[in-house]
């Protein structure tokens, strides 16, 4: 075993003799980035040079932290007729924000797209803006040249989506790739997206990775598109404190993980593989193909559901499908009050694809019109499985596993239809856990995520739009707990189950088991502690 360090750990090892108590140190070089990132307040220079052993006279800061706390303004400063005037903007008003995002966008590709697909654009547009009111609020230069949280959050998942697609861009190898301009895009649902939903998408069949091109990177026009597309959803999401673009950064985060789980080969190394090595390197992908369901042979499948992770909450509002089925909101009456969320979320996000200055993108993820029918299917299936409160769709969900996955449909489910099902409930099972992936994670990420969604639901209570107060520390303990009873860990338990995911099968099911058993042994103590930040913050708001 070796272990390799460079100067970094070095250089923390020597300043660490140097530290004080509850002080954090940082050198001239992580201050110099902070500076970048505009957060320069955060520093505070040290009077006395340090110098640590081995590494001379060093100038170092104090990085100045300030004790959590929530500002109860984001809770108190809206009540429930302030929330509704919020979510019932005068369409005079839209108009002038739909003209500005007009002005503002930025479609230099040269791409020619013929007038009736132009004219359904534009009805996307409008069907977009109806519902969400963010993108305007960005100077599209600034937002997408500042160096801020954001912005690095979109160049990582530009940087994800880009390893997938150039998989997809392959595997086509020269094939005709005219589909961007094809009306199957612009398709509207008839009534609702629920009634696209498949039982079993069609998957590819087998081909081998030594028939696709070598390809590290998209074109320069397509990979410019991405970004600016990821740039366009996270300006839709909004500033919640769970269902925000972190989060969904996060979602695709663990999609991609489990992903790579799946299509990775153990036993042959690609790379180094010679050419006197071809046979075996085709049987490992054919057995692959075999164990997978065909997923590992499906670079638009995978694209898909990584894909799905970064739009599944996009224009969230903050609180769950009920309260806006309650309140009668627009959205929730256009989708009929079922899982309206959800597709909103798809409506924003295939009508940003949509849009003239994404054709090459388009062009990108699918290649012919069946692949645009298959791409869409997988995005509908995919993010309305993460609606996990409706119980028709969950009982549905489970009549699926158990006839493609208890002990006599593993033995006897072997027609096309039957694996394209499997693999179906395998995309399905993925953005399923990597949308409480937070719970099958190490402990302090599942506290991170616990609270901000606590936060969320508070600040609905606070603003009348819940009638559940989840500040209760008693009532969130005992919630969790079956949360973790009820789906974590059965979800966890069929990762496993399915066989497709092999060691990350037992590692998600033991970290939801090791997190539900620290959670009954220290979770009331840590929502009794939230809950006394959020009495002094009030009391605090209150004296002012």
């Amino acid at each position: 075993r070796f272990q390799l360090f460079g100067d970094t750990v070095n250089t923390a090892a020597r300043m660490e003799s140097t530290g004080h108590r509850d002080k954090i140190q940082i050198s001239q070089e992580t201050a110099d980035l902070l500076r970048e990132a505009e957060k320069g307040h955060w520093l505070s220079s040290r009077e006395d040079r340090v110098v640590p052993k081995g590494k001379g006279e060093m100038q170092t800061y104090w990085l100045i932290t300030e004790s959590r706390r929530r500002r109860p303004s984001m809770y108190a400063s809206t009540n429930s007729s302030t929330a509704e005037s919020s979510l019932n903007t005068s369409s005079e008003h839209m108009r002038k924000r739909r003209d500005s995002f007009e002005s503002q966008r930025s479609c230099e590709s040269g791409n020619v797209v013929n007038h009736a697909a132009t004219v359904t654009e534009n009805n996307l547009v409008n069907s977009v803006w109806k519902a969400s009111e963010k993108w305007s609020d960005y100077n599209s230069t600034e937002f997408f040249n500042s160096r801020n949280a954001k912005s690095r959050l979109i160049n990582w998942n530009t940087a994800v989506l880009e390893k997938f697609l150039v998989d997809v861009v392959a595997s086509r190898a020269g094939s005709n790739t005219e589909s961007s301009a094809s009306q199957l895009w612009f398709k509207k649902p008839s009534e609702s997206y629920l009634d696209e939903v498949v039982d079993a998408v069609e998957f590819t069949g087998f081909k081998s990775q030594l028939e696709h091109p070598e390809l590290t990177a998209l074109d320069g026009v397509a990979r410019s598109q991405l970004r600016e597309y990821v740039g366009r959803v996270a300006a839709f999401y909004r500033d919640v404190p769970f269902h925000n673009f972190e989060h969904a950064s996060h979602v695709t985060m663990s999609a991609s993980k489990l992903m790579k789980r799946i299509i990775t080969p153990t036993d042959v190394d690609f790379a180094d593989a010679q050419e006197a090595e071809e046979e075996l390197m085709r049987n490992e992908e054919a057995r692959l193909h075999e164990a997978t369901f065909g997923i590992s042979s499906d670079p638009l499948a995978q694209f898909a559901i990584v894909f799905s992770a970064l739009i599944h909450d996009v224009d969230h509002r903050g609180v769950p499908n009920t309260t806006l089925v309650t309140e009668g909101d627009e959205v929730a009456r256009r989708f009929s009050n079922k899982s309206v969320l959800e597709q909103n979320s798809i409506d924003v996000a295939w009508g940003l694809l949509t849009m003239p200055c994404f054709t090459e993108l388009r062009s990108c993820i699918c290649g012919t019109e069946s692949e645009i029918i298959r791409f869409r299917q997988l995005l509908i299936n995919s993010v309305v499985a993460t609606d996990i409160a409706d119980k028709e769709r969950s009982a549905m969900g489970k009549e699926r596993w158990n006839k493609c996955f208890n002990d006599k449909a593993l033995e006897m489910e072997q027609s096309p239809t039957g694996i394209n099902r499997k693999a179906t409930v395998v995309l399905e099972q993925i953005i399923q856990a990597s949308d409480v992936a937070h719970t099958m994670q190490h402990w302090h990420a599942f506290i991170k995520w616990n609270e901000k969604l606590y936060h969320e639901l508070y600040a609905a209570f606070v603003e009348g739009r819940s009638d559940s107060d989840p500040s209760d520390p008693d009532k969130w303990y005992t919630s969790e707990i079956g949360f973790f009873d009820f789906y974590v860990i059965p979800l966890a338990r069929k990762l496993k189950q399915s066989g497709v995911f092999r060691a990350a099968g037992d590692e998600y099911l033991n970290y939801a088991l090791a997190n539900r058993q620290e959670w009954i042994e220290k979770g009331l103590k840590i929502v009794q502690s939230w809950k006394a930040e959020l009495n002094e913050s009030e009391s605090e708001h209150e004296s002012k």
